[in-house]
């Protein structure tokens, strides 16, 4: 089970690192993320910003 619980602890390692890296790219390139935000939605940079945030918290938590 200790090969298990180790695979688990990459794997969780690995995508949280993913996680924080696009969340930390939505601070450093806004514009590649901003066309995708909806219209409705109104100013996309905060939109992107608050995703970003969010996206790091996960990757972190």
């Amino acid at each position: 089970m200790v090969g298990r619980e180790r695979l688990l602890m990459l794997l969780a390692v690995f995508f949280g690192g993913m996680y924080v890296n696009v969340g930390v790219q939505h601070f450093t390139n806004t514009a590649w993320f901003e066309p995708i935000v909806p219209a409705v939605l109104g100013d996309p940079t905060i939109w992107v910003l608050i995703t970003g945030v969010m996206e790091i918290a996960i990757g972190v938590g």
